[in-house]
């Protein structure tokens, strides 16, 4: 017999259809708005390349896979897209817009469903459940997530919902388990294998923050009830996990991968003191952190916490302490850390809004709690009014049931919605499509995309770097703030490619420069490794530059490392001099009327009388923004009296400079509190509008695409000892190598140059050509891993191998041979897969004396 489904469950789809139907219009008609929009920002548009080119560069079932387009071949982050559906889109060759509009589709669905079924799991009837997954969804999903200031998480990183929704359901089919007959619990044993295994290959170490808060809420169910036979089953589901997890050694992976990434050089090492004021002040209590509407919704659900801890139901009373457990992990974690409880780690890499982010979902769950409690007692006040004054109110008013009520608020929230998004395109995201606009291809793009573009199995053809820390150049100067701020940082490397970016269309590095597949030197990502991120700061950068871990720019420019590296070409926004140097081409901005009558100087005045503006006034002075415009055009006059009529055009950009920055129009005072703002606005602005200095590019001389072959073995054991060799004048990376490893000294003295040598890279292993009349060793511009292990393809199996790869100068893979080469470094690393590999890694950089302890 075939069930008839009934109105309302028709009415309440229809209802949820046109509210998703909502979401799809504002992707298609404004997916680019601003930090709120598609795959938007940097770390949006990583997220989104990553996605694209590991199905490119990876396989289906890798953990770990080389990333030959920077950082000497570092490793991409594991996200394997392959067992992602909103990830696996984005490797389709349609529009861009339609591909970010479909995965995020598939991402709205996963998570409101995963929602949807967590609170029927928790208690919630179906309305209620529905409604608190419209609530996520609308809170935290893009583009309505700008209206209440959520953390753009989703914009950032919507993989996250996926990651969200596999774990969500592994909850549920948790505390299920032990409920059915034999055969559905082996299912479901079955499914919570296979679920963890996927959430290990398509999150890597990210899903960590989940675990605790989950596992919280595991726990109230088992306090709510205990029975011998569903035990039996959990107990053993979640004993076969760890049971296969230690066996494939899933515990060495992910502390050995935290252990020689960069933030390991950077751990605390604070003194037991006991002190939560410290931890507050330093990690913000995120829990009653702005925006205010998020300290209101915080609020909400831990009434509805309350509430369920005094509810007469047993269900509710165990699984909201479970909640009130986790709304306290945020806090916990800063408390732990400040304090020293515990010192370094993989926990101290892990910002604690993590922790709250993956416990969203839960809060839903308790507000719509809440809003049921505040609901039923409406009801029991009609019931008193009426038994006890006689009052009948019209039942419109009163209507007898919770359950009658929500449809009518379901229908309503798609009526809402479009006001939201008017009220969302006039305040905030008219004019800004960033995160759809594709990187322009420039002129020097457009070069370096001849000259050096990867794809697999295509000769290696050298790296880019960008270079914008020389001294005096301009945009250094720009982003200086003082006379005494002469050392570079990580800020403003920032505010120069945002600057780049709206002046060319381009930022001239990272995923701009990727997506056109150009290799770089520098590096971006949370799985930078330990020793390039050392050598980097010994050798590419000044004594007091501080570095960024999650990215590395080069700050001091030494052509002879550079080109060891494997950099083949330099993009700068100075000329720069030398004779390994060649001038390929300078790129000037098109079309800017306001370029033909400012030049650099101009602008550079206009920053020092900035400079000495904000100098003079208090912080908490407020002055009319004319008033500012006034003092601004006098001193500018001052410094060029003959350019007054340059000097007012500049004066009237820094007047609406501050307006923009305050975000209001021809605003009558404003306050110096919001000075830095205004002033990053105002120079990004005039240099963008006004100022014009061009790009250079710049190829090296002789860099080493893996032709480098020195025949000089120098050993040592010290990091500092390898760097101060690596920094005589006189030490030459094709002729000398140091290495840690003994070589035999019938080989060493016997080392020959070689020809015709090549590398390519390919999905996880790279092939090496090369000639030689006897032993030659090679020097790859390739990070060296005890990952790597190598193959040598024309080798007979009844011979001798006689490749070997080993460690030189710190970072280098040097790649010892006789003969004709022809061989294959496979990179593999991965739970139960060469797992210990990554140990030997750690090993070396112990003996390197680069870490004395991990």
């Amino acid at each position: 017999m075939i069930k008839v489904v009934s109105k309302g469950n028709l009415i309440i789809a229809a209802s949820i259809f046109c509210f998703f139907l909502i979401f799809l219009f504002s992707w298609l008609v404004n997916g680019g708005a601003w930090v709120w929009g598609l795959y938007s920002e940097v770390d949006g548009q990583l997220a989104a390349w990553l996605s694209k080119f590991l199905i490119g560069w990876g396989k289906p079932f890798d953990m770990s896979t080389i990333n030959p387009f920077q950082g000497m071949g570092s490793i991409f982050m594991p996200m394997n897209p392959w067992w992602n559906p909103g990830a696996l889109v984005l490797g389709f060759s349609s529009n861009t817009l339609i591909n970010f509009t479909i995965s995020y589709s598939i991402y709205w669905v996963e998570i409101f469903l995963a929602t949807f079924f967590l609170a029927k799991t928790i208690g919630l009837n179906k309305i209620e459940s529905i409604l608190a997954a419209e609530i996520y969804v609308l809170f935290f999903f893009p583009p309505f997530s700008a209206y209440f200031q959520a953390i753009p998480f989703f914009s950032l990183a919507p993989m996250y919902a996926h990651w969200m929704a596999i774990i969500s359901v592994m909850t549920i089919a948790y505390i299920k388990l032990g409920e059915y007959g034999t055969f559905y619990n082996i299912l479901l044993v079955f499914f919570l294998v296979v679920a963890s295994f996927l959430l290990a290959l398509t999150a890597g170490a990210y899903f960590i923050p989940y675990v605790p808060v989950y596992a919280l809420l595991v726990f109230g169910f088992f306090l709510y009830k205990i029975n011998r036979q569903h035990l039996f089953w959990k107990i053993g589901a979640i004993s076969l996990v760890a049971c296969l997890f230690l066996i494939m050694h899933g515990y060495h992976y992910y502390t050995d991968t935290f252990k020689y990434i960069s933030a390991a050089a950077d751990m605390p090492n604070n003194k037991i003191s006991f002190s939560m004021p410290k931890a507050w002040n330093n990690h913000a209590h995120v829990l009653f952190a702005p925006p205010i509407f998020f300290i209101y919704f915080h609020v909400v659900a831990l009434l509805g916490g309350l509430v369920g801890l005094f509810s007469q139901h047993g269900k509710y009373r165990w699984i909201a302490v479970s909640f009130l457990l986790i709304a306290l992990i945020p806090d916990g974690v800063a408390f732990v850390l400040e304090n020293g409880i515990v010192s370094g780690g993989s926990i101290s890499q892990i910002n604690n809004y993590y922790y709250l982010w993956a416990a969203y979902p839960i809060y839903c769950v308790f507000a719509i709690i809440f809003v049921s409690f505040l609901w039923r007692q409406v009801v029991r006040l009609k019931c008193v009014l009426v038994r006890n004054f006689s009052i009948n109110l019209a039942q419109p008013i009163f209507i007898k049931s919770w359950n009658t009520l929500f449809p009518f608020i379901i229908l309503l929230i798609p009526l809402i919605i479009p006001v939201l998004a008017i009220k969302i395109w006039l305040d905030t995201f008219a004019n800004n499509s960033e995160s759809l606009k594709v990187p322009n291809k420039t002129p020097i793009v457009d070069y370096l995309e001849k000259q050096t573009a990867l794809k697999p199995g295509v000769i290696f053809r050298g790296t880019t770097v960008t270079y914008l820390a020389s001294q005096n150049s301009p945009l250094r100067q720009l982003f200086e703030s003082s006379d005494a701020d002469h050392h570079f940082n990580p800020n403003k490397y920032i505010l120069a490619r945002e600057f780049l970016n709206k002046r060319f269309g381009n930022r001239h590095m990272f995923s701009d420069l990727w997506n056109f597949n150009i290799p770089t030197l520098e590096e971006y990502g949370h799985l930078i490794s330990l020793p390039i991120y050392v050598f980097f700061k010994a050798m590419l950068a000044e004594k007091d530059d501080v570095y960024n871990r999650h990215f590395l720019n080069v700050y001091k420019l030494n052509l002879k490392v550079l080109k060891a590296l494997g950099v083949r070409y330099i993009i700068s926004d100075k000329a720069l001099h030398g004779t390994d140097l060649s001038l390929v081409m300078i790129q000037r901005m098109q079309g800017s009327a306001a370029a033909a009558y400012v030049d650099y100087n101009v602008s550079i005045s206009a920053k020092r009388a900035f400079d000495e503006l904000q100098k003079k006034y208090k912080i908490n002075d407020v002055i009319s923004s004319s008033v500012f415009r006034a003092e601004f055009k006098n001193k500018l006059n001052k410094i060029h009296p003959h350019m007054q009529q340059e000097n007012e055009k500049t004066a009237t950009y820094l007047e609406s400079a501050i307006n923009s920055a305050l975000g209001a129009n021809q605003q009558a005072n404003w306050s110096y509190a919001d000075l830095e703002k205004i002033k990053s606005y105002f120079n990004i602005v005039m240099f963008t509008w006004m100022a014009s200095p061009p790009l250079y590019l710049y190829e090296i001389k002789n860099a080493n695409l893996g032709t480098y072959n020195p025949t000089n073995i120098i050993r040592e054991n010290s990091a500092k000892e390898i760097f101060l060799q690596l920094s005589r004048p006189n030490f030459s990376f094709d002729k000398s190598v140091i290495v840690q490893n003994v070589l035999p000294k019938n080989i060493v003295n016997q080392l020959v140059k070689a020809k015709n040598s090549e590398m390519r890279f390919g999905r996880n292993v790279i092939r090496v050509k090369a000639e030689s009349a006897g032993w030659s060793l090679l020097l790859l511009p390739l990070q060296y891993s005890h990952c790597f292990s190598v193959t040598e393809v024309q080798r007979s199996p009844s011979t001798e191998p006689t490749t070997r790869l080993i460690r030189a100068n710190l970072i280098h893979s040097a790649l010892l041979f006789k003969g004709k080469l022809d061989a294959k470094l496979n990179f593999n690393f991965g739970i139960g897969s060469n797992v210990h590999c990554r140990q030997q890694d750690i090993n070396d950089m112990k003996e390197l004396g680069i870490i004395t302890s991990v």
